[in-house]
């Protein structure tokens, strides 16, 4: 039982850091944090769309998908893959940082496939703007695996099956 209650109280932190990332003067390391250019600003962009959010995917895993709008000339000159794991991984290093600050204990996320590149979808808005969204998979650490899990409770039920029949003299 103390298990699942590790368990729960590592998720509950991981999501309280990343409330708390929503809050406006939160440094994650996203665009939206620079100051908009000028040239922009005739477009009427009064600042940079980009965001994320976080998927707690079965097996102990964590999605973390990083969002952002981007124009037609600077999506072609991007190395798209590095872009995302560079924004990605100032993401993982504020969830990390945060973390630590709300429950004083400290976050281990690892990448699950760290030699794949990010997963990468692109949406055209219009001709001139289109929305990136790019994710990568990271391992939660202290979070077993939900097959690991399953079994040890298996195994746990059988240990107490036995010795109640042992008790019970009918073994």
């Amino acid at each position: 039982m103390s298990e699942d209650k590790d368990v729960t109280e590592i998720l509950k932190g991981i999501q309280q850091a990343f409330r708390n990332s929503k809050e406006v003067d939160a440094k994650i390391g996203l665009k939206r944090e620079e100051s908009v250019p000028e040239w922009s600003k005739s477009l009427h962009w009064t600042r940079h769309f980009d965001n994320f959010t976080i998927q707690f995917l079965p097996g102990g895993n964590l999605g973390v998908t990083y969002c952002t709008q981007l124009d037609a000339p600077t999506f072609y000159k991007l190395n798209l893959a590095q872009e995302v794991e560079n924004y990605i991984a100032d993401i993982v290093k504020y969830l990390k940082s945060e973390y630590k600050s709300v429950t004083g204990k400290t976050l281990t996320l690892t990448r699950v496939n760290p030699k794949e590149d990010p997963q990468i979808r692109v949406e055209h808005i219009s001709n001139h703007r289109m929305t990136l969204y790019g994710r990568l998979v990271f391992k939660i650490g202290k979070v077993p695996d939900e097959h690991e899990s399953a079994s040890n409770t298996i195994a746990g039920y059988r240990d107490t099956f036995k010795a109640a029949m042992k008790k019970m003299k009918l073994v």
